[in-house]
């Protein structure tokens, strides 16, 4: 009861600057990763140029900026419990916040998902990629951010022998920024893709989010 409550309110989302995600974000691990941060960041992100690169499916160079996190590790005594929330008019808004309504949402795609499977591509056990974007309400007494894993470009058995079989897509998870002791709903959305054809217009769009998400960080330096 107290989840259908808190998924009642998710309604909208708006621009987060760097430092509030920063300061209040769960805290990500190495993972017994040698690399630095900043190195492994750079390791991850030209694998990923290079993947989507070699299957002829590019994406907007902003979305390709976003630093790529270490898995967000919850830490003793506390769990995610995975939800998945469907509904059009959230889809509809994280779409033109994040994405400027470019993103393909695809349709039946997860929306039974396994949850063994789906566990694994959590941003708590993958590497992701953060939204400059947080829920506008609280819910469980903290705001939310939204999350890409990098889940790889390879066959999937979610998408085999659907239209999306080819299409790399985008999981979008909804994470507490902070993590409690015991039960964290976390939320997956759903799954998208953008078409080749948008890149630019995703492009633009992001990098005008980018730059006010950075502005609200000077205006409260």
């Amino acid at each position: 009861q107290e989840l259908a409550e808190a998924r009642s309110e998710q309604s909208a989302w708006r621009v987060a600057s760097p430092a509030s995600q920063r300061r209040d974000a769960p805290v990500a691990q190495s993972d017994d990763r040698t690399l630095p941060p900043e190195q492994w960041n750079d390791v991850q992100k030209k694998k990923s140029i290079s993947q989507r690169s070699s299957k002829g499916w590019p994406e907007p160079k902003a979305l390709q900026s976003l630093e790529r996190l270490f898995p967000l590790k919850p830490g003793i005594g506390k769990k995610g419990a995975l939800s998945n929330r469907f509904d059009e008019g959230t889809k509809q808004d994280i779409n033109q916040q994040a994405f400027g309504g470019k993103l393909q949402w695809m349709d039946g795609v997860y929306q039974g998902f396994n949850g063994d499977v789906t566990r694994k591509k959590l941003p708590l056990h993958m590497s992701s990629r953060r939204l400059p974007l947080e829920s506008v309400a609280k819910w469980y007494d903290t705001r939310w951010d939204l999350y890409i894993p990098e889940h790889g470009l390879g066959p999937m058995e979610e998408t085999r022998g659907t239209v999306y079989e080819h299409r790399p897509h985008y999981l979008v998870w909804a994470v507490p920024r902070k993590l409690k002791v015991g039960f964290n709903p976390i939320i997956l959305y759903g799954a998208g893709y953008i078409d080749l054809k948008d890149n630019a217009a995703v492009d633009r769009h992001l990098a005008t989010l980018l730059r006010s998400a950075e502005l609200i960080d000077r205006a409260h330096a």
